[in-house]
């Protein structure tokens, strides 16, 4: 007997994907992308902050506006990503490095001014540098780090917005991979005991003006030296944002993130380079990019979260459609297309094909759940957990069956399925019919 079911193409919402809006940790200072009105529709929230504003003073640690805006999306139900910058975040205050550190212990560092700010930036190699680096994300780790709703972490340790890989330039490339290489260790040291991806910038280095080439690569191994990235994709709990999507994009970096989407263990981000109401203003919108492309583009990448474009106020509300749309395609839309069910014995075969209809992935261990019901409402369930749904990519097949006794029900028999993490939370798919958590995908007579 063979049943096939169809995505119901209705919104749903899970953990680890989803629109992901900006907001600024220092209360007197608003994100003009931080909109009240719609986090119906924005499951996770990206807190802005800067090392400099949390360690003032070295030793002396200043977390009151953090807790605080982490207990106010908490209490609305929202997953939390950190984008603290260890370096230049060029935005309330450009410099991500504390004063002190200068100050203090004479670190090297070189001045660039962009954007009409004065920028400074560490010598990544200085040991006493990485000390205090490390010293700090040690204690962001650890009063953090086992936060539930924290999903995700950047990887904002260098360079402008603490995501282009030009910030501080040695004098030779050799020389800049180490620096790199030896800061994403630091990262990567300070969180290996939390269960909390590190989200690093795979962005194209666009900068021409620098003492050697970094911004055309020549090949994928070429661009993934530049940046460190050969050494980050050895890295358990390193996975990749691309920032700036919609006019800015290039071939390495799409050839990267579609292969570590095939390969990696955790979700990928998205933000986006155009501005929507800026799109409006040129006839072939920017760079020939209106809004629609740009989704498309980000899409075509396979993230999980996509950062709300900019001019999130215009685009929410005069964009409803582009908001629902990326609600139904970015992410993981799980469930089983096809349920051929074999008896034999009082033994039922339960062969499955599990496809996905959006373009992300489900990551981390989960279990799958089977419950057989008959028409008197006696039940069994079991609990499989050989399961592998980060198997499950866009548009393809996974097969997988079950075999389960049933010679204690009665003939007329449901069956249901869930989805569920090891810490019991339910995957919602996107099926009709279901019992509690648990969605039916065929009935049989035995």
């Amino acid at each position: 007997m063979r049943f096939v079911n169809k995505d119901n193409n209705k919104i749903i919402h899970n953990r680890l994907m989803g629109w992901t809006i900006h907001a600024y940790v220092d209360p007197n200072f608003k994100d003009y992308n931080e909109v009240d009105d719609i986090y119906n529709m924005c499951d996770n929230v990206a807190l802005l902050y800067m090392w400099n504003k949390l360690e003032p003073e070295e030793g002396k640690f200043d977390f009151k506006y953090l807790d605080e805006a982490i207990e106010k999306y908490t209490k609305m139900g929202k997953n939390i990503h950190f984008r603290i910058s260890t370096d230049p975040m060029i935005y309330n205050g450009a410099n991500g490095v504390p004063e002190w550190l200068f100050k203090n212990y004479k670190v090297k560092y070189q001045v660039r001014e962009d954007y009409g700010t004065k920028m400074i930036y560490p010598d990544y190699l200085n040991k006493t540098y990485q000390e205090k680096l490390s010293n700090f994300l040690k204690v962001l780790a650890a009063r953090y780090g086992n936060l539930e709703n924290l999903v995700q972490v950047d990887l904002r340790g260098y360079g402008e917005w603490g995501e282009w890989h030009s910030g501080y330039m040695h004098k030779s490339l050799k020389k800049h991979h180490q620096a790199l290489k030896e800061i994403i260790q630091i990262w990567v040291e300070a969180f290996k005991d939390y269960n909390i991806p590190l989200a690093m910038s795979c962005s194209y280095e666009w900068r021409a003006d620098l003492p050697f080439n970094l911004h055309a690569p020549k090949s994928l191994k070429e661009y993934e030296y530049f940046q460190a990235i050969d050494y980050a994709l050895k890295q358990k709990n390193v996975t990749f944002r691309r920032d700036g999507i919609g006019g800015a994009i290039k071939y390495y970096e799409m050839e990267l993130m579609r292969a570590y989407y095939k390969n990696g263990l955790h979700p990928m981000t998205g933000e986006f380079f155009i501005a929507y109401l800026t799109s409006l203003k040129h006839e072939d919108g920017v760079r020939g990019y209106h809004i629609e492309d740009a989704i498309e583009e980000a899409l075509y990448l396979h993230p999980n979260y996509l950062m709300l474009p900019w001019d999130s106020v215009a685009f929410y509300k005069e964009r409803q459609d582009l908001v629902k749309y990326g609600l139904l395609k970015m992410g993981y839309r799980l469930f089983p297309k096809v349920i051929d069910v074999e008896i034999n014995n009082n033994q039922v075969l339960i062969l499955q094909k599990w496809t996905n209809t959006a373009c992300g992935k489900l990551t981390g261990k989960h279990n799958l759940l089977i419950k057989l019901v008959d028409e008197n409402g006696k039940s069994i369930e079991i609990v499989d957990d050989s399961f592998e749904p980060i198997k499950i990519l866009e548009n393809t097949i996974y097969k997988h069956q079950n075999t389960i006794d049933i010679s204690n029900l009665s003939k007329k028999i449901a069956i249901y399925m869930a989805i569920v993490d090891e810490k019991g939370r339910f995957v919602n798919l996107p099926l009709d019919e279901k019992i509690d958590n648990y969605y039916k995908v065929a009935d049989f007579v035995k």
